[in-house]
């Protein structure tokens, strides 16, 4: 995801919140602007004794790169929001997972509109099946006016983690 997302975008998203970053730093706002292009345009990388240099997108592995990701997803949010002109019931984002509800007739206009704001940031949809919809770990099913949810596991999922010896609910500490 991060390197989908242009290094022009994210630092629109931040210096369009240099009014609450100014707050917490003496830093000047040209400064700052030429530090975080500077981290942001510093890619390179060694793999197999070669290295390289990443030519679009936020720099993989900088711990900068989610921050400044979720900065342009809200943009794109607010932007698609302030103009879409149907009542969104349900609207969870977990870093690159959306659950949204929605009318039927309106999921292509909303779809579309996410994914024309910029050409490198792409949405897909998934209508779930007949049992519901899964959500990042947790399955929703819709029950006469209700939201049922249960836990979801993919079906390629392998339990090899520490997590999966461990039982719900967590009665003992583990470390």
């Amino acid at each position: 995801m991060y390197s989908n997302i242009p290094i022009e975008l994210a630092l629109r998203s931040v210096l369009r919140r240099w009014n609450l970053i100014e707050k917490n730093t003496s830093i000047p706002f040209q400064e700052f602007k030429r530090a975080i292009s500077f981290i942001l345009n510093s890619t390179f990388f060694k793999f197999n004794e070669e290295f390289y240099e990443q030519i679009f997108g936020l720099p993989m592995g900088s711990p900068l790169s989610p921050i400044l990701a979720d900065l342009v997803i809200q943009d794109l949010e607010h932007n698609i929001f302030n103009t879409l002109t149907m009542h969104i019931p349900l609207y969870y984002r977990y870093v690159d997972d959306t659950l949204l509800a929605a009318p039927t007739n309106q999921i292509t206009n909303i779809l579309d509109s996410f994914n024309a704001y910029q050409e490198r940031i792409k949405f897909t949809v998934d209508y779930g099946d007949e049992f519901g919809i899964s959500f990042l770990d947790v399955k929703l099913l819709y029950d006469k006016g209700s939201i049922i949810f249960d836990l979801y596991t993919k079906p390629t999922r392998r339990d090899t983690s520490i997590f999966s010896q461990i039982t719900l609910p967590y009665t003992k500490k583990v470390w």
